[in-house]
């Protein structure tokens, strides 16, 4: 029985897990460097692109 209030993430998860993994977010931070202007830095807007698709 699948319950109605439960989500798959099916490769989603694996991406994030990956990504954190690698420290992908912090390279991409020290790469493009930060701003005092954002509040979501560029490795995580990265990140959530690359799940998104």
């Amino acid at each position: 029985m699948i319950y109605p209030f439960t989500k798959s993430l099916e490769h989603h998860g694996l991406v994030d897990g990956f990504c954190k993994e690698i420290d992908h977010t912090n390279i991409m931070d020290k790469a493009i460097g930060t701003s005092e202007y954002r509040q979501v830095s560029f490795g995580h807007l990265f990140v959530a692109m690359i799940i998104i698709g």
